[in-house]
């Protein structure tokens, strides 16, 4: 796959879009990329992967047998990758911030890599790793991907991804990020 467009459909694109974000994270989760941008509007601690009958295993056995959520994934890629959190400045975010925060206060190195910005305003989402980018209207909250009804680009294509980091490091570089 080099690109795929999900367009605004409530019939077909949730659920497309909730499988292909679901390989995404299993590929980041076997193979970290060094760097992971998530830039959205709104952010909850959203099952992420189906995890309900252990096939994937992690150094964390409480992650065994049960959904896998955004918060879980986070703290596992944060062993190996910086991820770059950029979101917008509300109060309906803090309360995943604050989720992330309890997991990794007794993990100093884990929590160096976590880098977060807050803005006024974002004007479209967008999940980024080596292997992948993943842009459009996007939220990642409970309505947002159980009822996905953005639109969003998902490409493999190396040129478009290191534009893709290339733009986000412009747009917020890392001496703005903490």
């Amino acid at each position: 796959m080099t690109s795929l467009f999900i367009p605004r459909s409530v019939n077909t694109s949730s659920v497309q879009f909730e499988k292909i974000f679901e390989s995404f994270m299993l590929l980041e989760l076997h193979k970290p990329s060094k760097s992971i941008w998530l830039v959205t509007n709104w952010i909850n601690d959203i099952a992420v992967l189906d995890n309900r009958v252990g096939r994937l295993k992690t150094n964390r056995q409480h992650l065994e047998n049960q959904y896998i959520h955004l918060s879980d994934l986070f703290f596992q890629l944060l062993g190996s990758s910086t991820c770059n959190l950029i979101i917008r400045d509300t109060p309906h975010n803090e309360e995943f911030l604050h989720t992330m925060n309890k997991k990794l206060e007794h993990s100093k190195e884990r929590k160096q890599r976590l880098r977060i910005k807050r803005c006024e305003t974002i004007k479209e989402g967008m999940f980024l790793g080596e292997r992948f980018c993943i842009t459009g209207s996007m939220e990642w909250t409970f309505d947002g991907t159980k009822e996905f009804i953005g639109e969003a680009i998902i490409s493999t294509a190396k040129n478009e991804i290191a534009n893709a980091y290339s733009h986000l490091q412009t747009m917020y570089p890392c001496s703005e990020l903490s």
